[in-house]
């Protein structure tokens, strides 16, 4: 479709070439739906002139970008709306860095290069401030290789500037140094010569500078997954992020545009009674400008205003004659029927019409082809199917052509997700992170309490030592060599550990003790397993055309993770041996996807699937997400739950029964007695740790011989071990997808201030808020507060709890999640795996009364869309909280980064400890020697049941009378130390000691001496090993050669450059000439012996 042959398109534009700026507006009416967004990129087309397009809501803003994307073929700009609020403002924030960015490319652009610009931005975005051009020119920091500046300089602006200084940078708005090396993560930088319409400036940039003396010596981009540099680049300017916050020092981003700029207001009314909303719902308005302002700043350009109805006060407007494509949206019913339906409609239209079908990837293109060859040989010549997504479709009715979008026609998602670009998070190695007091286990001299790094001389050399305080006061000195016999305690109950005794049996008892106790364990664990090898199960056969387009249908893009844990699971179904795999992953990571994706491999192969959700609120969303995802394909899904009435609950277990249901999705009511499947082929259990005791019991006899995917969302300690262990096969999610943000989480008292400021600033930007208040007996009350605290007659407040009568639960959760309530006041029954991607604050009522899982699963309900989400946990105003309370919420508060529920789990295992984990008896050995001496004693075990071969630990023990040690001068954080001690100590190769040192020249700067040394001293203990050799150790004027079994005398020490002599058949003394008891010497000669 040409809009170039649109009469009333061709007068816009004459008009817009004839009008000077200022001369008021251009007026358009009668659009509709996707239409005024392909006009703008028309336009730009056309007329090759900037474009900011504004419209009235936040959401509509992202939609018009979304449409832009389709019809100019490229991506548009955003401007987005500052969520953020003052007091939490800092150089993390994405959105400001976005707002900072688009900002900076108006102010550094040239004219000319803008001329392909096109900006979509809603009002509220408009009304706040952003820095002048004064401000953007001056605030940056400027680094040039070989240009002079000192590094004090730098720490000193980026501190000014809000970064957050931190050991290794992560998330945007960080940075570390290290001696001559400065890592900087920048939000927003722009490099020489590049400009906004060629996306000049860089979103976000980690780079790694480095000094020599006060000169930039190489800046370097970062990867960030393995803290690598690579990349060279000549020079950079990183710009203050947040920018100001005085007054004087801001601007109108309108006065930022070029004179050449078109302004298209899309609906002008709504847009300055939008406006006008948002400033009487801040709490500052004089910090905003008035829509009045920005009107008069927006007459000095060429100004469009597009309407979709028709205003008798503006009789000179250009009419567009553009119809709604309502008639041709899914009518509610069986999905598959009525989409097919439509398609049938829309051909009958092909007679006379053009017909644009807009699919969102080739697999839905595919799909729709098949299915109207199925029925009319093959596609009319009018008819066509472009990929691409838009919002809502219309109709020309002068150039006679309907356009539509695939989603409106199957009823499919009503959310578009942005896709962002994903990292995974650092694991956080929160069994190595040692801090003083902690305890520990020694694996020689059991429990004791970390003291802290030491460096003691010995013989006129300094090493360092890893110092712990045992019963009596004893304090042993672990040299950092032996590092990796050490571990953190992590016990099963919250209880101080005991203080092992030196010098007495008892540790190497208790260890046996344990090891028996654990060997057990293996035994009946694998026992279970063998068990479900010998019944055999079904074995699925290789993807199908269909299965291969229902995965391409998948609108987002799919992490590695994903990638990865299809394949596995898909293995798994393959095979004759029935599946039990545990599928972990944070909230809102792409479980439900994978359990479909499996689901529906089951029913192409004519099994059935039964999904087993702990709650009713979550099996209706289930139901409403599985339905969507099928729409394309003919599967009958039903739904069984208490808001079910008995007479429909009866019709559907009829039906599973004579296999008429492809899929059924239910409570624990799956599991009674008059539910039955004719051919159950998979299992999904949701959250299985919520069911209770003797659903588990009839849960294990549905398991039998079907595939069974077990889902969590917070790995509990059992499934945890278990994962560690190879006992059962897991997977894990840990990329976040779509656009999942880091939640700002505050722990604070109760106030009703922070309240009010908390609910106004999420409805200021059309969101829902969750209210927390666990008390049912209470909860009334708690939603007048929330009333008078709000005092607005439009605010929409609803109450949700689990004693409400169902059908009155329901509807209060159906209105809050098709947006008709602003704040709901619910108990926990918003727990579990709720979507609702709108609500993005979330406030916790006596938070100190929850269990860390339980706020991480809380708070995980918001932040699923683009917004930036908040999470207050509010503590009573006058009760007093326990110590362990205290930590859990510092925890929580640490961790709020995406993808913490591990670490969380890894927390919460030392906070409540393992509890009853593997029954009592287990849970006693793990309060003996700790969890990882546990697990690793667990592994041993099932590794001896299988007949696999143990990996043995620690090398051999080399003193050559000298000892080394990293200087604090080089790495000064204890815990970085202790990492490259441990990377160190657990080497396998002299390949991995090279990367390590590879690793340390880029993060830390050249090597020095000292620590060529430790490395060296590390490849000779690898080499020792594999001669069988236990010790090495100096006694002048020999060194003493100590071997496990005989000595290999000959090859060994043929090429030995002194006298040998071997007083028993594991010993060899070499006596050398004094001259080699040099450091290097010596070390040279043993390395020279030992290379086989």
């Amino acid at each position: 479709m040409d809009l170039g042959n649109h009469k009333v398109v061709r007068q816009i534009v004459s008009r817009l070439k004839e009008t000077a700026p200022g001369a008021g507006p251009v007026k358009v009416d009668g659009t509709w739906g996707s239409f005024a967004p392909m006009l703008a990129a028309y336009l730009s087309r056309e007329m090759k002139r900037p474009i900011l397009y504004v419209s009235a809501h936040i959401d509509d803003a992202d939609n018009i970008a979304d449409d832009l994307v389709v019809f100019l073929g490229r991506t548009p700009e955003t401007f987005p709306v500052w969520e953020g609020q003052d007091k939490f403002s800092d150089a993390t924030d994405e959105i400001a860095a976005q707002r900072l960015r688009v900002a900076v490319g108006l102010a550094h652009g040239a004219p000319g290069d803008l001329g392909d610009l096109v900006i979509s931005t809603s009002i509220q975005a408009i009304n706040q401030p952003v820095p002048s051009v004064q401000v953007l020119e001056a605030g940056g920091l400027k680094l040039a290789v070989n240009e002079t500046i000192e590094p004090a300089i730098v720490v000193e602006w980026l501190h000014d500037a809000g970064f957050e200084r931190v050991d290794r940078v992560d998330m945007p708005g960080q940075f570390a140094r290290r001696g001559g090396i400065v890592d900087i993560f920048a939000p927003v930088t722009t490099e020489a010569g590049r400009t906004l319409g060629q996306t000049a400036v860089r979103d976000i940039e980690a780079v790694r500078v480095e000094f020599f003396g006060d000169a930039v010596e190489s800046i370097r981009r970062i990867n960030l997954d393995t803290q690598r540099s690579g990349e060279q680049i000549d020079s950079l300017n990183v710009i203050m992020p947040g920018g100001c916050q005085r007054l004087e020092q801001t601007e109108l981003f309108i006065n930022l545009l070029p004179a050449d700029t078109i302004i298209i207001l899309d609906e002008p009314t709504e847009v300055a009674e939008v406006s006008s909303l948002f400033l009487d719902r801040v709490d500052d308005p004089r910090r905003l400008y008035p829509f009045s302002a920005i009107y008069r700043a927006m007459q000095k350009f060429v100004l469009l205003e597009i309407s979709r109805f028709a205003d008798t006060a503006t009789p000179e407007a250009m009419r567009l004659d553009v119809s709604s494509a309502r008639h041709y949206e899914h009518k509610a019913g069986a999905v598959w029927k009525s989409g097919k339906a439509v398609l049938e409609e829309l051909l009958a239209q092909t007679e006379e019409k053009e017909v644009i079908l807009y699919c969102e990837n080739n697999a839905e293109v595919n799909r729709v082809t098949e299915i109207i060859c199925e029925t009319h040989g093959s596609l009319p010549s009018n008819f066509h199917l472009p990929v691409g997504f838009i919002h809502q479709g219309f109709i020309v009715n002068s150039l006679n052509t309907i356009v539509v979008g695939h989603h409106e026609i199957f009823g499919q998602y009503a959310i578009r997700r942005r896709i962002r670009t994903i990292r995974s998070v650092s694991p956080v190695e929160s069994l190595l992170d040692l801090q003083k007091g902690d305890y520990v286990v020694h694996i020689n001299y059991g429990v004791g309490r970390f003291k802290g790094m030491r460096t003691m001389e010995k013989n006129g050399s300094a090493g360092e030592y890893l110092t712990i305080e045992y019963a009596d006061k004893i304090l042993i000195h672990v040299p950092v060599g032996s590092i990796a016999l050490v571990q953190k305690f992590i016990g099963s109950t919250p209880k101080r550990p005991t203080l092992s005794r030196i010098g007495t049996k008892r540790w190497r008892r208790q260890k046996e003790k344990v090891a028996k106790g654990v060997q057990e364990l293996a035994a009946q664990l694998l026992e279970t397993q063998a068990k479900r090898k010998k019944l055999g199960g079904y074995a699925f056969g290789a993807d199908s055309t269909w299965q291969k387009e229902f995965e391409e249908s998948f609108l987002y893009q799919e992490t590695p993770d994903q990638i990865n844990v299809c394949e596995q699971i898909k293995a798994d179904m393959k095979r004759t041996v029935p599946m039990d795999r545990l599928l972990c992953g944070d909230v809102g990571y792409g479980k439900t996807e994978l359990a479909m994706r499996a689901a529906f491999k089951a029913v192409v192969a004519g099994k059935q699937v039964a999904v087993l959700v702990p709650t009713t609120v979550l099996c209706v969303q289930h139901g409403r997400t599985f339905a969507e995802r099928f729409a394309d394909f003919p599967v009958v899904i039903e739904v069984l739950n208490r808001f079910v009435a008995a007479k429909t609950a009866k019709e559907i277990t009829t039906a599973a029964r004579r296999g008429k249901v492809d899929i059924l999705i239910g409570t624990h009511r799956l599991l009674s007695g008059d539910v039955g499947f004719k051919d159950l082929g998979l299992l999904i259990i949701d959250e299985e740790q919520r069911f209770g005791v003797e659903h588990k019991e009839r849960l294990k006899k549905l398991k039998v011989n079907v595939d069974v995917l077990t889902m969590t969302a917070t790995p509990i300690p059992r499934t945890l071990h278990l994962s560690l262990l190879g006992l059962r096969d897991i997977s894990s999610l840990a990329t976040p997808p779509l656009d999942r943000r880091a939640i700002v989480t505050k722990v604070c008292r109760y106030d009703r201030d922070l309240i009010r400021k908390a609910i106004l600033h999420e409805l200021n930007r059309d969101g829902q808020v969750f209210f927390l208040h666990n008390r049912v007996q209470t909860i009334e009350r708690a939603a007048d507060d929330v009333r008078k605290i709000l005092a607005d007659e439009k605010v929409r407040i609803d109450i949700a709890h689990g004693r409400m009568a169902k059908h009155e639960l329901e509807d209060a959760m159906i209105r809050f999640v098709t947006g008709k309530t602003n704040v709901l006041v619910c108990s926990t029954i918003i727990e579990s795996g709720l979507d609702i991607p709108n609500a993005n604050t979330m406030i916790i009522c006596d938070a100190d009364r929850f269990g860390l899982a339980q706020l991480h699963q809380l708070r995980g309900r918001v932040g699923r869309y683009k917004h930036r989400a908040y999470a207050y946990m509010l503590l009573p105003a006058r009760r007093s909280i326990t110590p362990l309370a205290a930590r859990r919420l510092k925890a929580i508060e640490e961790y709020s980064q995406l993808g913490a529920g591990f670490r969380i789990a890894l927390r919460d295992l030392e906070i409540r400890g393992a509890g009853n984990i593997l029954g009592a008896e287990q849970s006693g050995h793990i309060n003996t020697v700790g969890y990882e001496l546990y697990c690793r004693l667990l592994s041993e075990a099932v590794g001896r049941l299988k007949n696999e071969p143990v990996e043995e630990q620690a090398g051999a023990l080399i003193d050559l009378g000298f000892s080394t040690c990293i200087p604090k001068s080089y790495i000064p954080s204890d815990r970085r130390r202790m990492e490259v001690y441990r990377k160190i100590a657990v080497a396998k190769d002299a390949g991995d000691l090279k990367k390590l040192s590879e690793e340390l020249t880029d993060l830390f700067g050249p090597v020095p001496n000292q620590v060529a040394r430790l490395l060296d001293l590390s490849e000779l203990k690898i080499l020792a090993g594999r001669w069988t050799i236990k010790s090495i150790i100096v006694s002048k004027p020999d060194v003493v050669f100590a071997f496990t079994d005989s000595a290999p005398a000959g090859d060994l020490f043929a090429r030995a450059p002194g006298i040998v002599r071997i007083p028993d058949k594991r010993t060899v003394h070499l006596r050398l000439d004094k001259n080699y008891f040099q450091p290097q010497t010596l070390m040279a000669v043993l390395r020279k012996m030992l290379r086989k």
